[in-house]
């Protein structure tokens, strides 16, 4: 492939991959035919900022991690917001009971330090998704 076209696609998309692993993506670039190319420049990839801006926004509700392609993190981070969203409605309507306020109190804490985790590595996981995703294209 030409050195022009390659150096186009890295400075356009470099953004999306990790930087540890430009030149191994232009290693693997060069080597790959035109035919290829022009299936490349239909391959929708992650916006990491994109990622970021979900996370903040419905984080609690597992929605960056189905936005990264995994559904399974996804799914119990969903699954740990319902658990928090029961406990808080029998904690309500029980206030004496104790078991209601313990697991009120550590599903909440478990979904806010995942929270807040996963806003700051959620761009690392989308640009890791994106990279896995061009691997896998180029093989």
């Amino acid at each position: 492939m030409e050195t022009n076209k390659v150096d186009m696609f890295i400075l356009k998309k470099s953004d999306l991959f990790p930087s540890n692993q430009t030149m191994l993506i232009r290693e693997r670039l060069e080597n790959m035919s035109d035919e290829k190319w022009i299936q490349l420049s239909m391959v929708q990839f992650k916006n990491p900022t994109t990622a970021i801006m979900i996370s903040a926004g419905a984080g609690t509700f597992g929605a960056d991690r189905f936005y990264i392609n995994q559904p399974i993190l996804g799914c119990c981070k969903l699954g740990l917001f319902l658990v928090f969203f029961i406990s808080l409605i029998c904690f309500e309507f029980n206030q004496d009971s104790a078991l209601y306020a313990i697991l009120f109190l550590l599903t909440m804490i478990a979904l806010l330090l995942w929270y807040f985790i996963d806003i700051f590595l959620i761009s690392k996981e989308a640009r890791q998704y994106n990279f896995n995703k061009l691997l896998t294209f180029l093989i």
